[in-house]
């Protein structure tokens, strides 16, 4: 669960922990499809946050 008030440091550690637990479910010859989508709230846009989507997902992250 997030807190109430979420910055970016949070919503980074949402991302580690929260969105690989989510995606063990997800077969691995599928993952390489999926895109990841999230709104453009001010913690979903800190240098951080993109510079971890980049990482993990290359160009298949949407957000701002």
């Amino acid at each position: 669960m997030l807190p109430l008030r979420l910055d970016g440091n949070l919503y980074l550690r949402f991302l580690d922990m929260a969105v690989l637990e989510l995606l063990q479910d997800v077969p691995l010859d599928i993952r390489p499809r999926l895109w990841f989508q999230h709104d453009g709230a001010t913690p979903h846009f800190s240098r951080e946050v993109r510079e971890n989507l980049n990482r993990r997902f290359g160009v298949q992250w949407i957000g701002r």
